[in-house]
């Protein structure tokens, strides 16, 4: 019987590695303080660059140190630095209603701007959008209600409503948090259609309009949350009724989508071309929104299809934390983030615990498919059960037995809302009969 790997076999999982390295960076930070801090980890980064340069360890110690040295001080809520979403990773929370109430905000105004949109428009669960500006007086964080179009990434707008501005905090004073709730907005210039950000954009938005106008008021909220991401037209009831029972995962484009995707386009495109389905699913992954659960997906499957082509043989750790990598270095807050934290428990417990649980399955008889699926989404909801508990107070113990149902129906969901572009009149039956089989299942 094997007993637990020792220290040394632990070091060489770049996983463990990396999660070291972040815990001394942290420790590093709170003994030393920024002042010292940045030339002690120059030196330490130099030091492993010319002792071991061309081993992987040494990139992900050295990244790993340098993301818990500055976690701090670094932004959270995505887009650029000193834009609208920006604090300290360990603000305290009641820190924002706290200077508003000792008087330290600026009073609603109204306010007219112009600039460049900076980021894909958000839809709300109301139909609402959110998006960010760059103009002459900062970075601004549109919030526009009953929006007339969709503007995309590069257009230059013209916005007008209620603007609110303030900093909650001294070292912060230059990071002005900006919303403005757009009552007016006018579309000035468009951006070159030979622009990759705005061709996507404008991609998803006809996507997103055919939908509309092919499906049934019905189906057309699940499909929508599925293809695209976009939630707003969820009906409440059902939304309600996935996270009731569990499943909420499911309507959020994640690992999951991605891997149907992928195995749709590798049925397509035979063997020896792996390249199709990663092309694939980076379109995919980049069509929904780019949003983080779907770009690690598309990260971890690029690392295992690159490492396929070449022969290697596949390692978890090293998928897991090569795919969490240049997220946290962009951002290094995700990691205190539910969605970082669920995707990644789920994932681990899948690889450790799955495998053996399809062992014991097996021995009572169930045959190999069945047994993979239960054991599989039982151990992605054992992982993540922690994280649910912690973060939302709730916890189904029957999605590990739903989740399998539904995978391969939601799955047909995905592909017949791709299918409605060419064929809408086949495609739409069969998207509200699989509809009527996802409420009977739940």
């Amino acid at each position: 019987m094997r007993g637990p790997p020792g220290v040394k076999a632990l070091a060489h999982r770049p996983l463990v590695l990396l999660v070291l390295a972040v815990g001394a960076g942290l420790v590093a930070d709170r003994l030393l303080g920024p002042a010292r801090l940045l030339p002690a980890a120059a030196a330490l980064g130099g030091a492993l660059l010319l002792v071991r340069p061309a081993e992987s360890r040494t990139w992900i110690l050295g990244a790993g140190f340098f993301t818990g040295a500055f976690l701090p001080a670094a932004p959270a809520g995505g887009g650029p630095p000193g834009g609208p979403g920006f604090r300290p990773c360990l603000e305290r929370p009641g820190a924002k209603d706290r200077s508003l109430r000792k008087g330290r905000q600026d009073p609603p105004r109204l306010f007219t701007a112009r600039g460049r949109v900076e980021t894909s428009p958000r839809v709300g669960l109301s139909g609402d959008l959110t998006f960010l500006v760059r103009g002459k007086g900062g970075v601004f964080r549109v919030h526009w209600r009953e929006p007339a179009f969709s503007p995309a990434r590069g257009d230059q707008v013209r916005f007008q409503g209620i603007l609110r501005t303030g900093s909650f905090r001294k070292k912060t004073a230059a990071l002005k948090t900006c919303l403005t709730r757009g009552t007016n907005l006018v579309l000035l210039e468009g951006a070159p259609w030979w622009s990759p950000p705005a061709f996507l954009d404008r991609a998803r938005q006809a996507l997103h309009r055919r939908l509309v106008s092919t499906l049934s008021r019905e189906s057309r909220g699940l499909a929508l949350c599925l293809v695209l991401g976009d939630p707003s037209r969820l009906l409440p009831w059902e939304e309600a009724l996935f996270r009731r029972t569990g499943t909420a995962h499911l309507l959020v484009v994640s690992g999951l989508h991605v891997a149907l995707v992928a195995w749709f386009a590798a049925r397509l495109a035979g063997k020896g071309k792996s390249w199709i389905p990663f092309l694939a699913v980076a379109f995919y992954a980049l069509l929904s929104g780019a949003r983080p659960p779907a770009l690690r997906a598309a990260l971890g499957f690029g690392l295992w299809t690159l490492g396929r082509s070449k022969g290697r043989k596949g390692d978890l750790a090293g998928a897991l934390a090569g795919a969490a990598l240049p997220l946290l270095l962009l951002d290094p807050c995700r990691a205190f983030g539910p969605s970082f934290q669920v995707s990644y428990a789920a994932v681990a417990a899948m690889a450790l615990m799955g495998p053996s649980l399809a062992r014991s399955l097996r021995v009572l008889g169930l045959s190999q498919g069945l047994s993979l699926a239960l054991a599989f989404s039982a151990a992605a909801t054992l992982g993540a059960a922690p994280v649910s508990l912690f973060y939302f107070g709730a916890f189904s113990p029957w999605s590990f037995l739903l989740t399998p149902l539904l995978t391969p129906v939601l799955g047909l969901e995905v592909f017949l809302s791709a299918g409605a572009l060419l064929a809408p009149r086949l495609a739409g039956p069969a998207l509200a009969f699989l509809h009527g089989g996802v409420l009977f299942l739940l």
